[in-house]
């Protein structure tokens, strides 16, 4: 079955056609009412591309699954979607939270191993979100659609950090665009470590992808990596008993860096592109396991390591009070020349 050309429509000659531009794009809000996933907000997103994806406003505007035509580009866990009630901020318990999902946030002033005072990866992505819209409406031949929210990490005596962000994409995308402004509400300087975990699985991710991971540099986190480090940019079947690679990247000196996987075999790329300047650490996760089969690409402001884990270099981004930073995203789906 081919796929209709949306493009070659004006907006009177599509609305000529159908009775509400919900029929071919949109955004639909609603709340789980069963499970462990009690109480959550979602926002499902679809286009006339057949883009489709769900963000979580009460899981720190993370996007959960997001398929292309019906083919998933993400991975679910084995722990499903759970309310952030749920979460404790305890040492590694953030892995009973973690659904995946194509984009899950690490922060805002912590990612890696847990320490005395953060658990594994820090608050942000079991934080829910205040000041929720969603924009839809038409602007010339385009319908526009925009979910904003702001995610606060707060203490009495201690950090006051705000994540402003919005989503944003139109009727005919196989694309959508993320910004993201991150403020210091202190009154003193503030540390901050702000992680994407971008996350591919199957069948996009199969033994045929070929990585897009454009670096200068890799350092291998451990002997596990260190052992499989000319192999590290195969895709291997999922195994029994895998245990977890990572390799710290450094990017190229490219403007704008370019990360994600390409299929021949479904004929797909899926990858994701920011400045090199705002996101200067590159995580790659290897989680090849029978039931845990992910890549991760995973770009940030710090590495998620221990200090006693070797890294390339990097300078550590800090804000001034009431300082912000603006980073930029923008997924893409492309279909591959036969």
């Amino acid at each position: 079955m081919t796929s209709f050309d949306f493009d070659r429509l004006t907006r009177k000659e599509l609305m000529k056609r159908i009775g509400d531009i919900s029929q071919v794009a949109g955004v639909t809000q609603s709340t789980i009412h069963d499970g462990e996933g009690y109480g959550v907000r979602i926002c499902d997103v679809k286009t006339a591309s057949g883009l489709r994806f769900t963000v979580l406003p009460d899981r720190c505007m993370d996007i959960f699954d997001m398929s292309y035509k019906g083919i998933p580009l993400s991975p679910i866990s084995k722990t499903g979607l759970k309310n952030p009630e749920s979460y404790n901020s305890q040492g590694f318990n953030w892995l009973r939270q973690f659904y995946c999902g194509l984009l899950t946030t690490c922060g805002l002033d912590h990612v890696g191993p847990p320490t005395s005072e953060r658990g594994l990866h820090g608050f942000a992505s079991n934080t829910r979100a205040k000041d929720v819209s969603v924009e839809q409406t038409w602007q010339g031949e385009v319908f526009t659609m925009r979910i904003s929210g702001t995610i606060k990490q707060a203490t009495m005596f201690g950090e006051n950090i705000e994540l402003r962000r919005t989503i944003s994409l139109n009727h005919l995308a196989d694309w959508v665009e993320i910004e993201d402004q991150v403020t210091n509400l202190a009154f003193q300087p503030q540390k901050i470590e702000l992680l994407y975990h971008v996350n591919f699985g199957f069948p996009l991710l199969d033994t045929c992808s070929e990585m897009i991971l454009p670096t200068t540099s890799v350092v291998p986190r451990d002997c596990i990596a260190q052992q499989n480090l000319k192999s590290s940019e195969q895709v291997s079947p999922p195994q029994c008993g895998y245990q977890e690679q990572v390799y710290f990247h450094q990017a190229n000196e490219s403007a704008t860096v370019e990360l994600g996987i390409s299929n021949p075999e479904l004929g797909l790329k899926f990858s994701y592109q920011y400045e090199n300047q705002s996101l200067p650490c590159i995580t790659q996760w290897n989680q090849f396991g029978a039931g845990d089969y992910v890549l991760g690409l995973e770009s940030g402001t710090a590495y998620p390591a221990s200090e006693a884990d070797p890294t390339p270099a990097y300078s550590r981004l800090v804000l001034a009070p009431f300082e912000t930073k603006t980073i930029k995203l923008k997924f893409k789906v492309e279909e591959l020349p036969c």
